[in-house]
């Protein structure tokens, strides 16, 4: 497994929901209102696609929660950081 954005996420949530991919991939798409499969997944960590601004910052926040939690940040601190750092959606 590659060490970025979507790895991260990856192995994050399948601890959580203490699940597979397959999980991880039906929840994301519960929550970003999606229809991905797991091949779309693969093709994000080894960089052949890119996902969209929105599923990008879906992930980014759940990377950043977990990993500023694990270092003993506060909430406060760490949605600050996360509104920080965010790409900005398309307006439509």
């Amino acid at each position: 497994m590659k060490d970025n954005l979507i790895s991260q996420f990856m192995k994050i949530e399948k601890k959580r929901l203490d699940g597979l991919n397959s999980d991880v991939v039906f929840m994301t798409n519960k929550e970003l209102g999606t229809h991905y499969q797991q091949g779309r997944f693969k093709e994000w960590e080894d960089g052949r696609r890119k996902p969209t601004v929105k599923t990008h910052n879906f992930m980014l926040r759940t990377v950043l929660t977990h990993d500023l939690l694990r270092v003993g940040l506060n909430k406060v601190t760490i949605n600050r950081i996360i509104k920080n750092s965010l790409l900005i959606e398309e307006k439509k």
